[in-house]
């Protein structure tokens, strides 16, 4: 199991979050950082990319069943 804490400061309020992860691996601590900060990297980047191909920001699909109708639509093709 591994614990993460974060704080940040954003316009002069500090916030703290903690995130868990489950590994069968046994970590040192300086190798479970890179690892949970190398996941939200990855991450980050898809989203941009995910939003430039699908251009998931400018739908306004989010009303009843409109996002799976789109996606079924989509995978259709």
């Amino acid at each position: 199991m591994i614990e993460v804490t974060s704080t940040r400061i954003c316009k002069g309020r500090e916030s703290k979050e903690k995130r868990y992860y489950i590994s069968s691996k046994e970590w040192l601590p300086e190798e479970a950082a890179l690892a949970t900060r190398s996941h939200w990297s990855i991450e980050n980047h898809l989203q941009g990319c995910m939003d430039v191909i699908f251009c998931e920001d400018a739908h306004q699909a989010n009303a009843l069943h409109a996002a799976e109708n789109l996606a079924i639509d989509f995978f259709r093709n």
